[in-house]
């Protein structure tokens, strides 16, 4: 429901939020999934952080979507070689980051560069929707989500988020 809200441009609804309590939550829910692909989920969470403001369930939903996303990338990849990462850091003192790191087949140098482009897809049966409405959910909360191929094979994706957004104005 409220990601049909923030689609229809409807208000937001923030407060706040520890990121790694959140990545914790998210963990937990893919949990079966991920080992039922025979795939160790590692968290890697830098505390303690500050809290951010945010839409928990929009939040959830954008890291909920990378960790699929980062599972079916490696649904081809030897079981042995399986690696998926969430990790949190505080690259600078304003700022708070979530990475997301799979072993996967990556992402071409063609296809990164639409990544996030609505309807742009590499899957079959995907709808090309996820990753584009996962970056308008970030920016509207005034950050900035990104995709990088791993030097080692596979893909990162990576957000960072202001700590002190109190005065944002949410009404806009």
């Amino acid at each position: 429901m409220r990601l049909r809200n923030f689609v229809r441009n409807e208000e937001m609804q923030f407060s706040p939020i520890q990121i790694n309590e959140l990545v914790r939550n998210v963990a937990h829910l893919v949990k079966a999934e991920a080992h039922w692909q025979n795939l160790p989920l590692k968290l890697e969470l830098h505390g303690p952080l500050p809290d951010t403001l945010g839409d928990r369930v929009l939040l959830e939903q954008v890291v909920l979507n990378l960790v699929r996303n980062a599972i079916e990338a490696m649904q081809q990849t030897e079981p042995d070689k399986r690696k998926l990462l969430v990790s949190t850091s505080m690259p600078d003192e304003n700022h708070i980051q979530l990475d997301v790191s799979d072993t996967g087949h990556g992402i071409t140098a063609d296809n990164l560069a639409q990544i996030f482009d609505p309807f742009f897809t590499t899957k079959s049966d995907g709808m090309g929707m996820g990753l584009a409405i996962s970056r308008s959910i970030i920016d509207a909360h005034g950050g900035n989500l990104t995709a990088r191929t791993n030097q080692e094979g596979g893909t990162t994706f990576s957000f960072s988020m202001r700590v002190d957004n109190t005065e944002r104005n949410h009404d806009s």
